[in-house]
């Protein structure tokens, strides 16, 4: 999570990430109220898996001693916040929520209840303006943009090899393989945001690797002259096969100049085939 390193943190890192991921949201509280109703007011059999859960996950990934020494060596530190996914707060909510209406007795005090628990849950919950704000509704049932479609189809239709490698630009890279997983990208997800200042994913200045990609990253996405020889060098040491990038992009000549030929453009993306 950004911001959020072991390091700096050591046992309370799973606190701070608990925080930041629920921050403004209420609805933890109320499902650990509703284990407590349970354990020490009305106990019901099938509830009891919510108790045994949670426990379970205090003694493993919730707990902070173990991941301070545990999630550093299996180099999972930033993507830690996924445990929190399963976590199940929503369906326990909903779940407590429904047997608190049962406890009503009378019918028109159980709709009363429920009306009052919905805006409860609905004002306590992530913001509504926030949720709409930020909304985007899918191209399609691949949950892509169909652009990446387009650019792969071009690809695949272009080139012999079953796996070609391929350069995107950042926001088709942190995609294109939940579409088409024949691709082997050239960027590395972490290099990318490390490049773009993130220090949550590690710090990769010193890697070899990242040096390297990082040559194509300067000349993609920050439009930085490397040296026109020193760019083609790097794309033949990658041994790349394409480049889709971004039409709006302020240095095509200078892509093509480094042996990129275009073979195909959609409405955003320019696709190049690297001639080497």
């Amino acid at each position: 999570m950004a911001g959020v390193t072991i390091e700096e943190l050591g046992l309370r890192f799973v606190q701070i990430c608990m925080e930041n991921y629920w921050s403004g949201c209420l609805l933890p509280v109320f499902f650990l109220a509703g284990i407590l109703w349970d354990i020490f007011y009305r106990r019901r059999k099938e509830s009891r898996v919510f108790l045994y859960y949670l426990v379970f996950l205090a003694l493993t990934v919730y707990n902070p001693v173990l991941v301070k020494y545990v999630i550093p060596k299996v180099h999972f530190e930033s993507e830690y916040y996924r445990f929190i996914w399963i976590l199940p707060v929503i369906p326990g909510a909903a779940y407590y929520a429904v047997r608190i209406v049962e406890a009503v007795r009378f019918r028109w005090l159980k709709a009363v209840t429920a009306l009052i628990l919905a805006a409860v849950i609905v004002t306590t919950g992530t913001p509504v303006p926030g949720i709409a704000k930020d909304y985007v509704m899918a191209e399609n049932i691949y949950k892509v943009p169909n652009e990446l479609r387009s650019v792969c189809d071009v690809i695949h239709q272009d080139c012999d090899k079953e796996q070609p490698k391929v350069v995107f630009d950042n926001e088709l890279n942190l995609v294109a393989r939940q579409y088409d997983p024949s691709l082997i990208l050239v960027l590395d997800r972490n290099f990318i945001l490390y490049r773009a200042g993130s220090t949550v994913v590690g710090n990769y200045e010193n890697s070899k690797a990242y040096q390297i990609q990082k040559v194509i990253m300067d000349v993609i996405s920050y439009q930085m002259d490397v040296g026109i020889d020193k760019f083609r060098q790097v794309l033949k040491r990658t041994e790349t096969d394409y480049l889709v990038l971004p039409v709006d992009l302020t240095n095509h000549d200078y892509i093509r100049q480094a042996g990129c030929t275009p073979i195909a453009q959609t409405e955003k993306y320019v696709v190049y085939r690297f001639e080497g």
